[in-house]
């Protein structure tokens, strides 16, 4: 159930270990403005909660997703789609996915480099894109 005045967003963490530790990491300044929901699998997300925004850490996750929710034929919220930099780097996601407002964020695996930051300003960024998205629906009516 959502709570007034808060963002409304899911995450999935199937196959990711590390899912809750660095989505904690990231939305981290925001907890007090932000409902998170954790689902182990995209078929899991409740569609009828009206998510602003789904998190995944992997490409099968992001499709799995976008299935989710043609099947159940309701609107695609904005989807996070975070993973590695030579991963994001072949990945073209308004070609391979039309129409899907997705935002790719880069992230390198810190046990692997851990001389990459964190995006802490991640849920920003959310918020800005999430606007944006908002304001090209008003144009277009």
């Amino acid at each position: 159930m959502r709570t007034s005045g808060k963002m409304h967003g899911g995450a999935i963490h199937s196959g990711n270990q590390n899912t809750f530790g660095i989505v904690e990491l990231l939305t981290h300044h925001y907890q007090n403005q932000l409902e998170l929901v954790y689902y182990t699998h995209p078929k899991e997300i409740e569609v009828e909660a009206q998510h602003e925004f789904i998190i995944v850490l992997s490409l099968h996750d992001l499709e799995q997703v976008i299935r989710h929710y043609d099947d159940k034929r309701c609107p695609l919220p904005l989807i996070v789609h975070i993973n590695e930099p030579d991963v994001m780097q072949n990945i073209n996601h308004r070609r391979m996915f039309p129409g899907v407002e997705i935002m790719p964020v880069e992230q390198a695996n810190l046990a692997n480099d851990p001389d990459i930051t964190l995006e802490l300003s991640l849920l920003a960024k959310i918020m800005d894109r999430l606007a944006l998205m908002t304001g090209r629906a008003a144009r277009q009516q």
